[in-house]
C-alpha cells in the first residue's frame, strides 16, 4: 500500500475531498476492487506465510484448524439454503458431490421417519471410517461427514423405534463415534450386545425402552448380554444412562443349561469406574419363557452383574420381576442405590441385590416388595442401609437384610455396618449378620449399628423367626428399634438373638455390645446362645421394653416368654464365658417364663462373671411366671461370680433360683408372688462364697415353704437383715436343712 501523507491543515470541504482522493489512490495501488493485479492471491499461504483454512486437506497436524475439521468440539450450523437436499442418505451417496459442499438429508433410510438435523459436509475419502453414523462413503470416492455439536439424536445414527428392527449395530456405532446420544420416546429392539465405551452418555427424551432379545450363541454358549462395557481388560470409565427402561423379556428363550451354569446376566460390567443409572427401569424374564430349562428352574437367572467396578450409582431407579439375585456386585467399591423401587412379587425374586467382598455400599430411601430369600445379601464392609421399606409376602420364606460370608471363597472381614431408619415387614427375620461359617476364617464382624428401625416379623419357616440376629461381633449397638413378632409366629420367636460362631478356632469372642431403648414384642426378648469355645465380654442391656406374646412352656422350649435368656447349646464340655453384663432399667410385661433364665445342654456349663441386674420391672402373665430368675451355670463350682441383683420389681413371679454363686448381693428388690405358686421365694444352692441379702420386700406370699433355702454348699452369709414377707411369717427365714458348716449372722 502506497504511503498516505496528510497535506497540512485541512479546513475547507474542498481540502477534505482532496485528501479522500489521495486515500483512494493509495488503496487502489494495494488491492484492486475485483481481486486482480497487482496483488492477486495465487498461493496457499496468507501474508504471514500460514496455510489458508478450508483447503481440501491439511498437510500436517500443526496447521490451523479447518472449518470442516471442527466436528464434535465446536458448535456450528450449516445454512440449509446453501445445502444440497436429498430424501435419504442412500440417495445422497449416489450423488457426485464435491469436497466442501453442504448436504442435508430428510431421513436416514429410504423410507422411515423424518430426521431433524441430518446435516453433512463432503470431505475427502478416507477422512474417517464409514460407521453408519459420523461418516458415509460416497460412490465417487469422497465421504460425507455428520455435523454435530458433540452429541446427537439416535435417529441421526439410523436408530429406529417401534420394536421391529434390531438397533444393536446402530447404537454401538453412535456410542463409539459420538459418545453422547439422545433417544426420542419409543421402543428400541436390541437383539445383540450394546458394548459401551468410556465417556458415554445415553439419555432418554420421554418414555424410552430398550427391549432385549435373549438368544443363545452358536454352539451353545451363554445368551447375549444386552448391556456391557467395551474393555474388560483395560477398563472403562464414565458411563451414564438416564431415563431408559431396560426390558429383557422379549421372545421365547429355550436354552439348554449345562452342568454348573447357574447365572445369565443381561447387564454385565467389569473393571469400570463411574457408572450411573439415573431414572432408569429394569425388567427381566417375564413373558414367553418356559418354566424350566432342561430341568433347571428359570430362577437361576439374574439381571445384572458388576465385577471389580468402582463408583456405581443407581438413582431413582425401578426394578420389576428380577430373577434370582437381581443385581450382583463382586469386589466393587462405592456402590450406591438411592430411591430404588423394587418389586419381585411376580417371579418370586430371591434377592434384589447381593454385595460380595465390596468396600462401600449404600442403599437409601428405597422400597422393596419381596417374596422369597433375603431382600439384600451383603458380604462387604462400610455398608449403610438407611430409610428403606421392605414389605414381604407373608406366605413365603422371606427375609430382610442378610450380612455374612456365605460364599466362603476367601477370608473377608466384614464390618462398619449401619442399618438405620428402615421399616421391615418380613417373614423369617429382619436383620441377620453372620461372618464366614468356615472355621479357618474366624472373621468376627466389627462395628455394627442397628438403630431406629421398625421390624415386624411374621410366621417364619419351620417356626423359626427373629427380629435381629448377629453372630460373633465386636462393637455391636442395637438402639431405639421397634421389634415385633406377630401372634402367628411360634417356636423360636426371638426379638434379638446373639449367637456365637460354630467354629473350633480359639478365642471366639464378642465384645462391647449395647442393647438399649428398644421396644420388643415376641416370645423371647434377648437371647444369647453359644457354640464352641466362645465368649461375650461387655454386654449392656438398658432401658428396653419387652412384652411377651404368650407364656408357652419352659419344658417344651427353654427361653419362651423370657426377657433375657442364656443358653450353652454345645454337646461337648466347653466353656461359655459371659463377662461384665449389665441389665438395668428394663420394663418387661406378660412374662410366663421369667426375667432371666439360663439353660444348659449337659454336660456343658456357663461361666458368668460380673452380672448386674438392677432396677428392672418384670410383670407376669395371668398365670404367673414359671421362674422369676433362674441362673444355673453348670456342674462345676465357682462358675457364677459377683452377681448384683438389686432394686428390681417382680410381680406375679415365682422363685428366684441362683446356683453356684461365689458372691451374691440381693438388695431392695420387691416382689408380688403369684398366688398359685407354692415354692420357695429365694432358692440358693451349691454356694461357695458370700451372700448379702438385705431390704427385700415380697408380697402376697401364701406358701408354707421356707422363704430362703440352702440345700448344699460351703459359704458365709454375711447379712440377712431387713427382709420382709407380707401375709406370711413376717420376716424372711432360712430353711431348716442348712449344712452344718453354715455361718449365720448374729
Amino acid at each position: 500500500m502506497a504511503r498516505y501523507t496528510k497535506s497540512g491543515t485541512v479546513n475547507t470541504v474542498q481540502e477534505i475531498n482532496s485528501e479522500l482522493e489521495k486515500i483512494a489512490t493509495a488503496q487502489d495501488e494495494f488491492l484492486t476492487r475485483n481481486g486482480e493485479t497487482p496483488n492477486e492471491m495465487k498461493d496457499t499461504l496468507d501474508m504471514n506465510s500460514n496455510r489458508i483454512t478450508n483447503l481440501p486437506a491439511p498437510n500436517s497436524p500443526n496447521e490451523p484448524l479447518r472449518f470442516i475439521d471442527a466436528v464434535g468440539g465446536i458448535a456450528f450450523t450449516v445454512s440449509t439454503d446453501e445445502a444440497l437436499v436429498f430424501d435419504n442418505i442412500a440417495e445422497a451417496k449416489l450423488a457426485d458431490l464435491s469436497i466442501g459442499q453442504s448436504v442435508r438429508c430428510n431421513r436416514y433410510y429410504n423410507s422411515g421417519e423424518l430426521v431433524a438435523d441430518l446435516n453433512f459436509v463432503v470431505v475427502a475419502g478416507g477422512t474417517g471410517v464409514d460407521d453408519g453414523c459420523t461418516y458415509h462413503d460416497l460412490v465417487n470416492g469422497n465421504q460425507v461427514q455428520l455435523i454435530h455439536s458433540g452429541k446427537i439424536n439416535a435417529s441421526q445414527a439410523g436408530v429406529l423405534s417401534g420394536g421391529l428392527i434390531d438397533n444393536t449395530s446402530a447404537i454401538n456405532s453412535a456410542s463409539e463415534s459420538i459418545r453422547e446420544v439422545e433417544f426420542d420416546s419409543g421402543t428400541y429392539l436390541i437383539a445383540g450386545t450394546l458394548s459401551i465405551p468410556s465417556n458415554t452418555k445415553f439419555t432418554g427424551l420421554g418414555l424410552v425402552e430398550f427391549l432385549g432379545i435373549m438368544t443363545a450363541e452358536a454352539g451353545g454358549g451363554f445368551p447375549n448380554q444386552m448391556l456391557t462395557n467395551s474393555d474388560f481388560v483395560g477398563g472403562n470409565q464414565n458411563i451414564y444412562f438416564e431415563n431408559i427402561k431396560f426390558n429383557f423379556a422379549k421372545g421365547a428363550f429355550n436354552y439348554a443349561i449345562g452342568v454348573g451354569l447357574t447365572t445369565i446376566n443381561s447387564v454385565y460390567f467389569e473393571n469400570t469406574d463411574n457408572i450411573t443409572f439415573n431414572n432408569c427401569e429394569f425388567f427381566d424374564f417375564v413373558t414367553n419363557l418356559d418354566s424350566t430349562l432342561s430341568g433347571k428352574d428359570i430362577l437361576a437367572f439374574g439381571v445384572g452383574q458388576f465385577v471389580s467396578c468402582d463408583r456405581v450409582s443407581f438413582n431413582n431407579v425401578k426394578s420389576r420381576n428380577l430373577r434370582e439375585e437381581g443385581f450382583a456386585f463382586y469386589k466393587c467399591s462405592q456402590v450406591s442405590f438411592n430411591k430404588w423401587d423394587a418389586d419381585g412379587t411376580a417371579v418370586n425374586t430371591s434377592s434384589h441385590a447381593g454385595f460380595w467382598y465390596c468396600d462401600g455400599v449404600s442403599v437409601t430411601n428405597s422400597k422393596f416388595v419381596h417374596t422369597g430369600g433375603s431382600v439384600l445379601n451383603c458380604c462387604s464392609r462400610n455398608v449403610t442401609y438407611k430409610n428403606n421399606t421392605v414389605n414381604e409376602n407373608t406366605t413365603q420364606d422371606g427375609r430382610g437384610f442378610d450380612f455374612g460370608n456365605e460364599i466362603d471363597e476367601e477370608f473377608f472381614e466384614i464390618g462398619n455396618i449401619n442399618v438405620e431408619g428402615n421399616t421391615l415387614n418380613v417373614s423369617d427375620y429382619g436383620v441377620f449378620i453372620q461372618p464366614a461359617l468356615e472355621a479357618a476364617f474366624n472373621d468376627i464382624v466389627d462395628a455394627i449399628n442397628i438403630e431406629n428401625n421398625r421390624i415386624l416379623v411374621n410366621t417364619g419357616s419351620a417356626g423359626v423367626c427373629f427380629g435381629i440376629r448377629t453372630l460373633s461381633s465386636k462393637a455391636l449397638k442395637i438402639e431405639n428399634n421397634i421389634i415385633s413378632l406377630s401372634d402367628s409366629a411360634s417356636g423360636l420367636g426371638q426379638c434379638i438373638i446373639i449367637s456365637l460362631l460354630p467354629t473350633t478356632e480359639i478365642n471366639n469372642e464378642s465384645t462391647n455390645i449395647q442393647i438399649q431403648n428398644n421396644y420388643m414384642r415376641g416370645l423371647t426378648g434377648i437371647s444369647i446362645t453359644n457354640n464352641v469355645n466362645s465368649s461375650i465380654n461387655g454386654l449392656n442391656i438398658l432401658d428396653n421394653t419387652f412384652i411377651s406374646q404368650d407364656k408357652g412352656a419352659l419344658s417344651s422350649f427353654s427361653g419362651s416368654s423370657v426377657f433375657f435368656y442364656i443358653r450353652n447349646n454345645t454337646t461337648a464340655v466347653d466353656d461359655f464365658n459371659v463377662n461384665n453384663i449389665r441389665i438395668q432399667n428394663n420394663q418387661c410385661y406378660n412374662l410366663g417364663g421369667g426375667l432371666i433364665v439360663t439353660s444348659l445342654d449337659a454336660p456343658t456349663k456357663i461361666s458368668i462373671v460380673n452380672l448386674d441386674v438392677i432396677e428392672n420391672k418384670a410383670y407376669g402373665d395371668a398365670v404367673g411366671m414359671d421362674r422369676a430368675v433362674s441362673i444355673d451355670c453348670g456342674s462345676l463350682a465357682s462358675d457364677l461370680k459377683q452377681v448384683n441383683f438389686s432394686g428390681n420389681t417382680i410381680n406375679d413371679g415365682s422363685t428366684i433360683t441362683i446356683i453356684r454363686c461365689e458372691k451374691l448381693v440381693m438388695d431392695r428388690n420387691t416382689g408380688s408372688w403369684a398366688t398359685t405358686y407354692t415354692g420357695r421365694r429365694i432358692s440358693l444352692s451349691a454356694f461357695n462364697g458370700t451372700c448379702d441379702i438385705t431390704n427385700n420386700r415380697f408380697y402376697n406370699v401364701s406358701s408354707s415353704q421356707n422363704d430362703i433355702n440352702e440345700a448344699t454348699g460351703t459359704y458365709e452369709i454375711v447379712n440377712v437383715t431387713g427382709n420382709c414377707s407380707i401375709n406370711d411369717v413376717g420376716t424372711l427365714v432360712w430353711g431348716s436343712n442348712l449344712p452344718a458348716n453354715t455361718v449365720l449372722p448374729n
